[in-house]
């Protein structure tokens, strides 16, 4: 193959040597291919940020890099090439997949995939009870409504039975709340679809785009898509919203009143959930739960008002000092039956590796233990 190829950039003609030039416009020679443009279409080859071309305008000959004469004719020729082809896309992708086929292959997949879990969830319910219905699984946390599993398919008209006191009071409130805002998805999602009952006979009686176009896609004909701009008949499009808007108005009021009564019969029981009250940034003369328990007396003017008041403190020190307390008391009691049971004074050696008896050296050092924690306490 020839070292430098020559190629036309947009009409100009091919030269009959490598040196001559015929008529006006710029010849490329490079090492490499650049770009070969054919019947308005480009074939792109990699930037070769390196590689230098010769030009020749008007008998002038110069250098210039090859990413300069890159963004030379891609500024004259790409938007229209862009469009042509953006024009090309969209027509075919017009002529091969219609809504009807869109919502069949969505239908196909998801559909699948919904089969599929959903015949696993019927098959390892039964066998893992203890990740789908944990509440009878263990012991502290069982109740009445858990123990009933129902069958491996009654369960989906059974569970309609349940009703929203028993989950309020078994499940807790936030079961319940869940559960409503489900109900309202529900609701909404047939208001949608009264809508689609009488919106596609509007949009396939008095429409006519789809069998104007030749098109033959049904489920295009009976939505938005067949009415003309400006057709009057978009006007059922509008009532559907103002019912669809309305129908969620109505029942985000009614579940206004459903959460007031449930909330106030939830707080009314007698738990210690609903009777304790949490507080944070406390003062430092309220941050022993005596003073925090006299403040509340105060408040309430009445003794049998509060039950009790336990204030948290982040003592890390204090903490690692009762831990090594408690393994000094495990030593020391070990010590002393090896002592009472063998009659054998129990020795260690320390860190200076000095050998000590256990029962004496562990005493002392439980009791100065005790008097830091004892000080520690007493400033805390």
């Amino acid at each position: 193959s020839q070292s430098h190829r020559q190629r036309r950039v947009r009409r100009w003609k091919k030269p009959s040597n490598d040196h001559s030039i015929e008529g006006t416009g710029t010849i490329l020679q490079t090492s490499r291919d650049i770009s070969t443009l054919t019947e308005g279409k480009r074939q792109r080859n990699p930037a070769h940020n390196h590689t230098r071309a010769i030009y020749s305008n008007n008998n002038k000959t110069g250098t210039m890099e090859v990413k300069e004469l890159y963004r030379l004719y891609y500024t004259e020729f790409d938007e229209e090439t862009r469009l042509l082809q953006a024009n090309e896309n969209a027509t075919d992708t017009a002529s091969t997949t219609s809504h009807t086929d869109i919502i069949q292959s969505t239908f196909f997949l998801y559909g699948s995939l919904f089969a599929v879990l959903f015949i696993l969830f019927l098959l390892l319910r039964p066998r893992y009870p203890h990740v789908y219905n944990p509440k009878k699984s263990f012991p502290a946390l069982n109740t009445p409504l858990a123990e009933n599993d129902f069958g491996r398919l009654s369960w989906m008209w059974n569970v309609f039975q349940v009703s929203y006191e028993d989950i309020r009071e078994q499940c807790g409130m936030d079961a319940a709340s869940t559960l409503r805002i489900y109900e309202m998805g529900v609701k909404l999602s047939l208001v949608g679809v009264f809508n689609s009952a009488f919106l596609a006979p509007v949009y396939s009686l008095a429409g006519n785009t789809v069998a104007a176009s030749g098109e033959s896609d049904p489920v295009k004909g009976v939505s938005l898509s067949n009415l003309e701009q400006g057709d009057h008949a978009a006007i059922a499009t509008t009532v559907a919203a103002y019912i669809f808007f309305a129908a969620f108005m109505h029942w985000v009021d009614k579940d206004f009143e459903w959460f007031t009564a449930h909330r106030h019969a939830f707080l009314a029981k007698k738990t210690v959930p609903n009777y304790s009250i949490f507080l944070s940034g406390l003062p430092p003369d309220m941050q022993t739960d005596t003073a925090l328990k006299e403040y509340f007396i105060k408040c309430f003017s009445r003794d049998d008002v509060v039950a009790d008041a336990h204030v948290a403190l982040i003592i890390p020190n204090l903490e690692k000092k009762v831990a090594k307390r408690d393994k000094v008391v495990s030593k020391l009691e070990h010590a002393i039956n090896v002592l009472t049971i063998k009659g054998v004074t129990p020795t260690h050696k320390t860190i200076m590796l000095e050998t000590v008896e256990s029962v004496p050296t562990y005493s002392k050092e439980i009791e100065d233990l005790n008097e830091e924690i004892s000080r520690d306490i007493d400033r805390i």
